[in-house]
């Protein structure tokens, strides 16, 4: 921002940082002496930058400069970006899943309906609980999870929706555990971290309770991408709150979860 000179107070409208930006800092890089640009470019989350993103920093790259670029597509949310690594000589392409057990990289898989392998080593877990979380009992059942999987605290809640949208607006404290969007306090006793599914991409925690899991692609804010996000930042264990009787019949079967007690539910 500084780099292209943009004025305080400018206006910026929807393709600034998309398309803008990148032209302006492109402008400033063609003049710039060869001292000046860098000799190494590190790219991480690289399916979220865009091409003319990419390109801007390109250019500020020496000739002789090292460019390494990381990227998850199937973490591709905003859909900015080709499934091309622009700019990389050789590519290495990672196979394994070394995150998430090895059920919950199954579970995955079935929602998300692909084929990771799991790294090899990884604990087997424990399968992802997959619960009824609509309706007038969706925060009750909430808590109780998170409560289920860390007594203590240090959850995670993550939701398509902002906090003030979803089944937790009015019900923010709960068996001792209070929830929280400051990130200081994320995995701390006491608290369950709340975050949106796109603003907690690139992070993780040990236990990740999923809400308003609807079936993806029922809602702009739910893509298989943003489920792939979801299921996978759990470091142990999962569970998938369903957002109707539909989606909890579909998450089971993907999951091969299907209780008794949710049956009679």
């Amino acid at each position: 921002y500084q780099f292209a000179g943009v004025p305080d107070g400018r206006k910026i409208g929807d393709n600034f940082f998309t398309e803008e930006l990148p032209s302006l800092v492109q402008d400033v890089a063609a003049e710039l002496p060869l001292q000046s640009k860098y000799e190494a470019i590190i790219v991480d989350e690289g399916q979220d930058f865009g091409e003319l993103r990419l390109l801007a920093l390109l250019d500020m790259l020496t000739p002789a400069g090292q460019w390494l670029f990381f990227a998850d597509w199937e973490q591709n949310v905003y859909k900015l970006t080709k499934q091309e690594p622009i700019g990389a000589e050789v590519t290495f392409r990672l196979y394994h899943n070394c995150r998430n057990t090895q059920l919950v990289n199954a579970a995955t898989n079935g929602c998300c309906e692909l084929s990771v392998v799991h790294m090899p080593g990884v604990p087997l877990g424990v399968a992802p609980l997959v619960k009824k979380g609509w309706g007038a009992t969706a925060a009750a059942a909430a808590w109780a999870a998170a409560h289920e999987l860390a007594p203590e605290g240090g959850a995670i809640f993550l939701s398509p929706f902002k906090l003030e949208n979803s089944c937790l607006k009015l019900t923010k404290r709960a068996h001792g555990l209070e929830v929280t969007e400051d990130i200081a306090l994320l995995g701390k006793p006491g608290f369950v971290y709340f975050s949106t599914i796109r603003s907690f991409k690139g992070l993780e925690g040990k236990n990740v309770i999923m809400l308003h899991a609807d079936v993806p692609g029922r809602i702009p804010a739910l893509s298989s991408d943003d489920l792939y996000v979801a299921c996978t930042r759990a470091t142990g264990r999962l569970a998938i709150m369903a957002a109707s009787e539909e989606a909890l019949q579909w998450y089971s079967q993907r999951t091969g979860r299907l209780s008794t007690t949710e049956l009679a539910s």
